[in-house]
Order: C-alpha cells, then sequence, then structure tokens
C-alpha cells in the first residue's frame, strides 16, 4: 500500500523549500537605511535578525493564496529572515523558490546594486512531508544544516556552454553538431538535481532572459520535486523537457491542421 504523505506548505500555498541568497554588501549602513524605512522589514531583537514580513509594501506581492485570503490569526507573516555574517555579506533566508525570485526582485528595486546585490542561492530541491520525524526542526531558519555542509553542489552553467561549444567545434557537419549537442545535454539532463544546490545569480543577471532564466531554473526543481515526491524516484528534468517538446510538437500539429481546415473552407 502506497504511503500517504501531506505535503507541508507555507501559508501563501507554496510547497515549503528552504532557499538562502547571498548578498554582498559595500555599505552596510546603506542598507540599514533602507531596512529602517520599510515597514514591512523590522530587527527582531531577541533572534538578532531583520524579518520581512508579507505587509505593507510587501502586500502587493501575489501569491498561490493572496493576503486578502490569510487568515488574520497567522499574520503578520514572516516571509524571509535576514542575518549578517561579518561587515560585507548579507544572507536572507525563505521558505520557497516562489518567495526567492519575489525577494531578489522586491529589493533589487529598493537597493542599489552598487550598495548590495544578490550573488548567489543555496537551494534544497525536495519537499517535506508532515509525517517526517523533527520535520520543524527541518524548515525553521537558520538553515545552516542545509547550507553549510560540504555536500553543496556547486554547478557550472558557464563551463557547461563552453563544453557544448567544444563538442560543436569537433563536429564537421550541422547535423553532427545539432547530435552531438542533443545526446550531450541529454546526458546533463537526465541526472537527477542534488539535493542541495547553489545557483550563481550572476549568470541570469548578465543573460538575456534575465531573471525569466531563473524563473525557468527554478520551475524545472520545483517540478522534479513535486515528482519524486509523489513515489517518481527516477524523474528527471529531462522527462519534463521530453514532455514539454511532445506538447509543443502536438499544439504545432493541430494549428497546422487548424489552418489548413481554414483554407479549405475558405475556398
Amino acid at each position: 500500500m502506497k504511503e500517504e504523505k501531506t505535503l507541508i506548505t507555507t501559508h501563501t500555498g507554496e510547497p515549503n523549500q528552504p532557499v538562502r541568497i547571498y548578498y554582498q554588501v559595500v555599505k552596510p549602513k546603506t542598507v540599514l537605511g533602507v531596512f529602517k524605512k520599510l515597514r514591512c522589514v523590522y530587527f527582531e531583537q531577541a533572534l538578532k535578525r531583520w524579518r520581512w514580513l508579507y505587509e505593507h509594501e510587501a502586500k502587493k506581492l501575489r501569491f498561490e493564496v493572496p493576503y486578502s485570503k490569510i487568515s488574520k490569526e497567522v499574520k503578520p507573516i514572516v516571509m524571509g529572515d535576514f542575518y549578517w555574517r561579518g561587515d560585507q555579506e548579507l544572507l536572507l533566508e525563505v521558505r520557497s523558490f516562489d518567495r526567492a525570485l519575489k525577494a531578489i526582485e522586491f529589493f533589487e528595486k529598493r537597493i542599489n546594486p552598487r550598495v548590495a546585490h544578490a550573488t548567489k542561492l543555496r537551494v534544497v530541491n525536495r519537499f517535506f512531508a508532515a509525517e517526517e520525524p523533527n520535520f520543524e526542526q527541518l524548515l525553521e531558519p537558520p538553515y545552516d544544516h542545509f547550507f553549510d555542509e560540504d555536500e553543496v553542489n556547486i554547478p557550472e552553467p558557464l563551463k557547461l556552454i563552453e563544453e557544448v561549444q567544444e563538442i560543436s567545434e569537433s563536429q564537421k557537419t550541422q547535423e553532427e553538431i545539432k547530435q552531438a549537442r542533443f545526446e550531450y545535454l541529454e546526458t546533463q539532463f537526465k541526472e537527477k538535481t542534488p539535493e542541495i544546490e547553489e545557483i550563481p545569480l550572476d549568470f541570469y543577471r548578465d543573460n538575456e532572459l534575465g531573471w525569466s532564466g531563473l524563473q525557468m531554473a527554478l520551475t524545472l526543481r520545483n517540478i522534479e520535486a513535486s515528482q519524486h515526491f509523489a513515489g517518481n524516484e527516477s524523474f528527471s528534468q529531462y522527462d519534463l523537457l521530453e514532455t514539454m517538446a511532445e506538447s509543443f510538437a502536438e499544439i504545432i500539429k493541430s494549428e497546422g491542421i487548424s489552418q489548413l481546415q481554414g483554407i479549405e473552407e475558405s475556398e
């Protein structure tokens, strides 16, 4: 009999997945000045951390469960915690991928990148069940037990691009290039995503896709984690991309048929 599991979610509706955002800070006093001006950020003296609330300026952010639908009993919701590590590094820990994306954009609009900017993320690529022993300890920040361990996987997207380029240059025809690239990327995407992973943000900041590319990358990881939680342990991002390709082909096919039917009817 399949074991029933209860997915742990946030009050705003997302699967609860710890994320740590790393900020490189040039002017700490300026950052603190921004925090003090924001009504949705306050200093929790007992915990020695700045807390980001789903209130005031942040109420405009849209989540699966909108602000108006959240029970008064759980308000104000803490969306993230800021910790200082020395004078030059600031960490923001949040409880979901969606909150991480929104946090990056929210604070990027309010803090000049010359003052402080996000350099990387560390993420937990799995969902949690309420039936897990001591699950509260797994989900309550600080998340040092996840992100300060040696097992953190640090991918190198630029290296991957360079390797694809080298593979392309070693082929003779366009058909060989396409086949070689496909086989290489197929191997990469068929590998299971590591549970704890670091994502360099400058790669996406300098890319044409920008934060949309980061959103796509996190969405792929989120779907993979969902499949694993449901019991499909062999699922990889390649399976998802393959399904998307098949769906796209079906759309193209159906659109082509519709256009042909339109031509026939007009005749």
